[in-house]
């Protein structure tokens, strides 16, 4: 519940909107799906930061925000992190390895519950800034993935995504149950059973 209460109320900071019906999938101001704008709030919301499109990547090239959203998703699928506050006490060479090495470790992380390997992007498409729209995908990715996450009553975006693998055994995504409602992205974003007990 106080995690609820946290995306609905990172929502309203932002002036966004959810559906009516099962406040579960995010929706852009004028109700059309914009895929950055959408990925952009869907990051704020589980990470718990406000995010802008514009300082997308100056807040994610560090890797731990990334590695703290794939925490939310499946906790502890990468225990260890790099945190900003250590990265900054280092020299910068060190710093940057250690950068790198987060956002290694969060595609990675990624692969584990199941991704396409054509979602996944190399390090520097993000520290460099060399490709900004493969990180978009990524995520928006993820949050396919997070239809089939057990318990996980946040917001969702785009249609599910169907797993490459399970590598985690039984406590890996599993399907939501059947018995819980359905509920249509407007926009045709796709159908998702939304639990019971994710509602409010």
């Amino acid at each position: 519940e106080q995690l609820l209460a946290r995306y609905w109320g990172a929502l309203g900071q932002l002036g966004r909107q959810h559906d009516a019906v099962g406040r579960r999938y995010l929706l852009t101001s004028s109700g059309t799906p914009e895929s950055s704008e959408l990925v952009t709030t869907w990051l704020s919301c589980l990470t718990g930061v406000a995010l802008s499109e514009a300082e997308l990547q100056p807040a994610l090239r560090s890797g731990t925000l990334l590695c703290a959203l794939a925490n939310t998703l499946r906790p502890g699928v990468i225990p260890k992190v790099s945190s900003d506050e250590a990265t900054r006490a280092m020299p910068e060479s060190k710093a940057n390895a250690k950068m790198r090495e987060n956002i290694s470790q969060y595609t990675d992380a990624c692969a584990e519950l199941g991704m396409h390997q054509r979602d996944l992007f190399v390090p520097d498409d993000l520290f460099e800034a060399k490709n900004m729209r493969a990180v978009l995908k990524n995520v928006e990715a993820l949050s396919r993935l997070a239809h089939a996450v057990p318990g996980y009553v946040g917001p969702l975006i785009g249609k599910r995504e169907k797993l490459t693998h399970k590598k985690a055994g039984p406590t890996a995504f599993q399907d939501p149950s059947p018995r819980s409602p359905r509920v249509i992205l407007s926009g045709g974003g796709g159908v998702y059973q939304a639990p019971i007990s994710g509602r409010r």
